[in-house]
Order: C-alpha cells, then structure tokens, then sequence
C-alpha cells in the first residue's frame, strides 16, 4: 500500500462515486473480493453480477456456466442513460453464483452450482461461524483450551503449485488436488458435515504466529474436502507477517517472538455438500504467486 498504489483505487473514498454503478465480477478472479466489498460501501443505486469466472468476460470466460451479459448491461444503460422504466431496479440488487464442489482438475471448463439473488450484503439471516484449531489436526466449533501447545512447520518455498493461476486469458489454469501442497503444510479437518454448509462473504483467519526468519509470509486456504480425500480449493487468504502492523511500513519480524496476525481470505459464495469436510491448511509460500523470502 501507499501513494504509489492508492490511484488505482477506489478503498476509502467510495463516497467520491456519485453515479449509478453496475458491477460484474468471477470468483475465479484475483479481483475476487472488491466487488461485494464495494458494493457494501457505496450510497449511491447498486447492482453486481459475480459468476464462476476467471479474468474475462461472462459470455468467454472458463469456467462457465457463461452468460450473454451484454442484455444485464443493456437494461441497466436504458434506465439510467434513457430514462425507460424497465423494472430493472425492482429486481435484486445481488446476483452470484453459488460454487459446489468439483473434482478439481486445472482443465474444468463448467463449475457446479446454482444462481442466487440476494437484495443485501451481508446476506439477511445470516449467522457467523467460528471455527477452531485443535493440535491434533481437528477442525471444529468448540473453543478449545490454548495452552494445548504449538504446531510447527518447515518453510517450503515451492508450496502453491497446485493452486492455479487467475491471470487474463489463462484458459486452463484451475486449482488442482491440495493434497500436494498440503504434505508440506499444517492442516486442520472438521469432522464429515452432516447438514450442508453455505458461505457468502470474505472468510477470516486468526493466527498466532511465530518465526526463525525476519521476513515471513503466512498463507491460509479454505479447502472442500470430498468423502475419497480429494482436497479442493475455496479460497485462500495471505500476509506477510513484516506487515502485521502496517502495510506501508513494514517491520522485520523478531526471531520466535510470537505475533497475532488477522487474515482475510478471498470474498467467495460457496456450498459444502453433506458429506464433505471443512479445511484449512497453514503454510508459508503460494508458489508462484509469492515470492520466496530471501531468508
């Protein structure tokens, strides 16, 4: 962050926008999160879009389902740019795509789902579920005893590779299995759903952290667990532990002192099917993604 970055954008100063805005975004984007961030923050007359997509257009985008957009943007332009009473603002200000889970192969050109419409955010009726780290790798709701002691790890800088890539025109580079990339993580499973569980809305991790190195990143992923092992990737959130204070003014971490760090991970709509299991997994490299420390 800072003066460099900050033109390029709109965070903090959503009230310069006075204008009718109509938002289309892909949960397979890198932009992932602004949009239902945004939309939250603004005053002014509001509508987003977000489906399965990468970094494209709805009507080309992988994975699909694809749709003809232009008609959305079309109504939109008529009411607002025409003046024409087309009923467009009486209809739900929030359509997503609701993600199940797929067997995650990087070639997938269709995800499983089904459209939702919303008329806010956060959702109504909506609850927040808080789930906790156990040492023996458990994943659940009750709030454990904190002196059960640590977990550890060994930085592996290659960890990542089977997390995909979200540039524009990368038409096959989906996340892959997890299970790779979380040989060489910490990992923690819920115990097998008996009801399914929907989620809209940007995940959050509490860590507390330590580390033998000054420059340190810390990497979270929410991952469907199918009933055979298979892992696949919801979402995932990163912060390099020199930016816990500050994103303009990063500070070397102190060898093994122990910092708490909150993490946001990607905003997502998403549905675990009964059956299916709930993990997160701990790392420190998201491989190509991030850089690897010099430490």
């Amino acid at each position: 962050d800072g003066k460099y970055w900050r033109p390029g954008s709109i965070r903090d100063r959503y009230d310069s926008i006075q204008c009718p805005v109509f938002m289309i975004g892909g949960w397979q984007d890198g932009y992932a999160t602004c949009n239902l961030r945004t939309f939250e923050h603004l005053k002014v007359p509001k509508k987003v879009l977000i489906g399965p997509w990468n970094h494209s257009r709805p009507d080309v985008a992988i994975p699909g389902p694809r749709i003809v957009y232009l008609n959305e943007v079309m109504r939109w332009c008529e009411h607002w740019l025409k003046n024409e009473d087309n009923g467009v603002m009486g209809e739900s200000p929030i359509t997503l795509y609701m993600q199940t889970y797929d067997n995650p192969t990087p070639n997938r050109t269709h995800t499983s789902g089904y459209w939702r419409i919303e008329n806010q955010f956060p959702v109504h009726d909506h609850t927040e579920r808080r789930l906790y780290l156990y040492a023996n790798g458990n994943l659940n709701a009750h709030e454990p005893d904190y002196n059960q002691g640590k977990d550890t790890y060994v930085y592996h800088p290659t960890v990542g590779l089977s997390g995909g890539l979200w540039s524009a025109g990368v038409p096959f580079g989906l996340p892959t299995d997890q299970r790779p990339d979380e040989i060489h993580a910490l990992t923690y499973t819920t115990e097998t759903l008996d009801v399914p569980l929907e989620i809209i809305g940007q995940p959050k991790m509490d860590l507390h952290v330590s580390s033998n190195a000054q420059v340190m990143a810390y990497v979270v992923k929410l991952c469907d667990v199918a009933p055979d092992g298979t892992s696949a990737l919801v979402c995932s959130g990163v912060l390099n532990g020199t930016r816990r204070e500050s994103l303009t003014d990063p500070k070397p971490m102190t060898p093994n002192e122990i910092y708490k760090l909150t993490i946001a991970l990607d905003a997502t709509a998403y549905r675990f099917k009964l059956g299916h299991r709930i993990r997160i997994s701990i790392s420190s490299a998201d491989f190509p993604n991030l850089w690897p420390t010099p430490y």
